[in-house]
């Protein structure tokens, strides 16, 4: 059975990246395993709520996609509170999903 090589990444920049991609990974398959799949199941209610009450329809997919951002901006803003590895290792899993859902 024929493995295709991966990539060598060279220098400090990916040294350093790549163990913590590899934690990301094990943080995402572990809480996929903890939450079912809450992202697809999810109604989004107070979300469409809120923006019906500003005069706006969401679809499920606008709703999801928003939802998807604040995210983001939640984790990125809890930096404001201190350094925590924790929180900069959801916010690279919510910004990669943010860019899935923008797909």
């Amino acid at each position: 059975m024929e493995t295709k090589e991966q990539p060598k990444i060279h220098g400090l920049f990916g040294q350093n990246a790549i163990p913590v991609l590899d934690e990301c990974l094990t943080v995402l398959k572990q809480r996929g395993s903890e939450y079912s799949d809450t992202w697809l199941l999810c109604q989004w209610f107070t979300m469409k709520a809120v923006a019906k009450s500003l005069g706006l329809e969401l679809t499920q997919d606008q709703a999801r996609k928003l939802t998807a951002a604040a995210f983001v901006d939640m984790k990125y803003y809890r930096l404001a509170g201190g350094y925590k590895e924790d929180s900069l290792v959801d916010l690279i899993n919510y910004a990669a999903n943010l860019i899935g859902e923008q797909k």
